[in-house]
């Protein structure tokens, strides 16, 4: 979620493919979290569009839904929605599976976490040019904070 915020920051400056990419990662991480709450999300679709990767990613479709806990076998007659799978984090296979789906999540976001820092970087230079770059903002942060957000991997529960 965190880069949906800096993407939406940067406005008409982010990159439209590349913010396409940060909506789908944030839509999964959300979808991760809601699959692992303790309601019942069995009766849910999800569009099965934000979890399949563009021709520039890995086209292993079980791996995403894995990631994603979406049960593509369901007598759901629109094939574009998946049913959602719980995943029961009370347990400790539970709490496995969310980690190993966090991580595999986080790895997934790496190159467009590297894409959105360069995007942030052009923008930085257009606005302020190189030599403003570390100046504080409004706020009382740097830009360097900013970017240091969007650098860093998360770390998992």
């Amino acid at each position: 979620m965190e880069l949906l915020k800096i993407a939406l920051k940067l406005g008409p400056f982010c990159d439209p493919e590349l913010f396409y990419c940060v909506l789908k990662i944030a839509l999964q991480a959300r979808t991760l979290d809601v699959c692992a709450s303790p309601y019942n999300v069995s009766k849910f679709c999800v569009p099965t569009a934000i979890f399949h990767h563009n021709e520039s990613n890995n086209n292993n479709d079980d791996d995403d839904d894995a990631i994603n806990n979406v049960d593509d076998d369901n007598d759901n007659d629109n094939e574009n929605f998946s049913l959602l799978k719980a995943i029961k984090i009370e347990t400790k296979q539970g709490r496995i599976e969310y980690k190993q789906n966090q991580t595999k999540l986080m790895k997934q976001a790496q190159p467009i976490r590297y894409e959105l820092s360069k995007n942030y970087d052009q923008f930085l230079f257009l606005v302020k040019g190189r030599e403003h770059r570390h100046e504080y903002n409004d706020k009382g942060k740097t830009d360097a904070n900013v970017r240091a957000r969007i650098t860093t991997t998360p770390t998992t529960h």
